[in-house]
């Protein structure tokens, strides 16, 4: 029997939960993108092809978040650009 973690935390939980999580994505993408400025500078295709790379795996996970995880109780969809 699995069992339903969201289910033992309360909406205010979900929402703080959520919030550290994309806070996360978004300083990591601010770092993707900085990398990337830097590699465009000097022309260093692999640092730029690296930077691509990563910014597209954040783009997807926010994708993701965008067409699921509408929680049922009340706490808020968020969606990562």
């Amino acid at each position: 029997m699995a069992i339903d973690y969201a289910s033992l935390l309360s909406t205010e939980q979900k929402r703080s939960i959520l919030e550290q999580r994309l806070n996360q994505f978004a300083l990591e993408a601010y770092q993707h993108d900085i990398n990337r400025k830097v590699a465009v500078a000097s022309n260093n295709d692999e640092g730029i092809k690296n930077a691509d790379d990563a910014l597209a795996i954040l783009k997807q996970l926010g994708d993701a978040k965008e067409k699921g995880d509408s929680y049922r109780d009340g706490a808020p969809k968020y969606k990562v650009v």
